[in-house]
């Protein structure tokens, strides 16, 4: 089973992808959407390298189209 997580600030470009990876997702996929306005999460997205939003890991990896080594999360 992978895991995908979600990483999302509930706006509108993240629910869309959040959608558009939901269809994607295989029968075996478990997603989990993770909004950083939760402390937890937002110290488990800064952990995971996340740097922009939306972003996703799928087992525990953040995704290559996700990472953007020049930028900075700023919350």
């Amino acid at each position: 089973m992978n895991k995908i997580e979600i990483f999302s600030a509930g706006c509108p470009f993240c629910e869309e992808a959040v959608e558009k990876i939901k269809k994607q997702a295989c029968s075996d996929c478990e997603v989990t959407i993770l909004n950083i306005f939760d402390e937890e999460n937002l110290s488990y997205a800064k952990k995971m390298g996340v740097k922009r939003l939306p972003a996703m890991t799928t087992n525990q990896q953040l995704s290559p189209c996700c990472r953007c080594d020049d930028l900075e999360l700023k919350l």
